[in-house]
């Protein structure tokens, strides 16, 4: 089973370092190739992928290369593939909203089981609203950087209160990169892992690392697929 483009060129993509079902991968790429902007020239050595209006230079199609192009996880090709087959509609979609909901819902659920004062209070469930604005934004868009921009300004109003009075900045942190990982963003966060293992009571400092590490994710897009 191959790929299939809707300027009708067929694609077998090398298997690279994939090591998953080949049966769902085809199943997922094809779909998202028939619900968006998708289009490819070129051949399995070297090709153009058009995606959504942004180029990608792609040397050696594999299927890891065009799962990074589609912002698909690895590690969500069966789920996908099995959404795909019980019909659902945006397979892609449901994933983000179910991940970054799960994720809200825990901040949720934090914010309810501390005591805090009014103005905490407020800036933490502001927060929510906001990170769920944006989240609606980025599925209706798929501008990855304007959701990291948005979601780096209102965690940047929340964090010094936050962290002040309840001493959460490494749990903002932590939830910003568990947010980034639901929606598939295209950002490398291994070289910058002590923000999240570090404790860091005052609230300058988990400001300045929470900039320092959004800065980094911004900088990380590319638009071309590494070997």
């Amino acid at each position: 089973m191959s790929i299939v483009f809707k300027n009708g060129t067929h694609l077998i993509p090398a298997i690279g370092r994939y090591t998953g079902s080949f049966t769902n991968a085809q199943l997922v790429l094809n779909d998202f190739i028939a619900k968006n902007d998708v289009s490819i020239e070129g051949n399995g050595l070297m090709a153009l992928l058009s995606v959504k209006g942004k180029d990608h230079i792609i040397f050696y199609v594999t299927y890891g290369k065009l799962f990074r192009a589609f912002n698909i996880e690895e590690s969500d090709v069966d789920l996908l593939a099995n959404h795909i087959r019980a019909g659902g509609q945006d397979p892609i979609q449901d994933v983000e909203q179910i991940g970054v909901s799960t994720i809200l819902a825990e901040f949720k659920n934090k914010i309810k089981t501390v005591t805090i004062n009014s103005e905490a209070s407020e800036v933490a469930n502001s927060l929510v609203i906001n990170i769920e604005t944006a989240l609606q934004k980025y599925i209706a868009d798929a501008d990855v950087t304007a959701f990291k921009k948005q979601v780096k300004a209102s965690v940047d109003a929340a964090a010094p209160i936050l962290e002040r009075d309840l001493t959460w900045g490494d749990y903002l942190i932590n939830m910003l990169k568990n947010i980034f990982n639901a929606v598939a963003a295209v950002v490398t966060f291994g070289h910058v892992e002590g923000f999240f293992a570090t404790k860091t009571p005052d609230s300058f400092t988990a400001a300045a690392e929470l900039n320092n590490l959004l800065q980094t994710a911004e900088e990380s897009v590319a638009p071309t697929i590494p070997f």
